[in-house]
């Protein structure tokens, strides 16, 4: 099976002038033109087509290089969900890191100098965000806010006047982005 000779390749039968001829219509994109992988010898072309049987040779050639083109594409399909989400998880890590590293500076400098640092409060607010979004949608979590019962008649007057302060903060904040 070695010494098989593939029927796009050059044949025992042809000399250099029909096989030169034969890659030159081989390799042109379909439809072929017999008469464009004329050599020398255009008299010979329409011989040789038939006698080397060509239109099959390049349509098995064809057929090689469809195998050759979907056998890549499948490699690229085969990466599972579970590589894909280890990737992006790794990138995420990376982006919190970022994060990480700049909070740190803005703490050390907002510390030593009552200044911030280059990257803004709120810059850094929407990238762990963004960061915390994205792994919550890789791991299969909500991202939505899920509507919780609570008894609310648990809570002292205090307690309740508390929450209220809160939920006109929030309210507040996200009228202010």
């Amino acid at each position: 099976m070695g010494d098989e000779v593939l029927p796009w390749e050059r044949q025992p039968s042809e000399d250099d002038e029909s096989w030169k001829a034969f890659q030159s219509y081989r390799d042109q994109t379909p439809p072929r033109r017999m008469y464009h992988a004329a050599v020398k010898r255009t008299s010979m072309v329409s011989q040789w087509y038939n006698n080397h049987a060509w239109a099959e040779r390049a349509a098995a050639y064809d057929r090689h290089l469809d195998a050759l083109r979907r056998q890549t594409r499948e490699a690229i399909l085969a990466e599972t969900e579970k590589d894909r989400a280890a990737r992006q998880l790794g990138q995420i890590k990376m982006v919190q890191d970022i994060i990480d590293h700049e909070l740190a500076k803005l703490w050390r400098d907002t510390k030593a100098t009552e200044a911030f640092g280059t990257v803004k409060v709120n810059e850094l607010n929407k990238l762990m965000a963004n960061a915390i979004t994205l792994e919550r949608l890789i791991r299969g979590q909500s991202t939505e806010n899920v509507a919780v019962d609570v008894d609310l008649d648990n809570l002292t007057p205090e307690e309740l006047r508390t929450m209220r302060a809160l939920q006109q903060k929030i309210g507040k904040a996200k009228d202010d982005e």
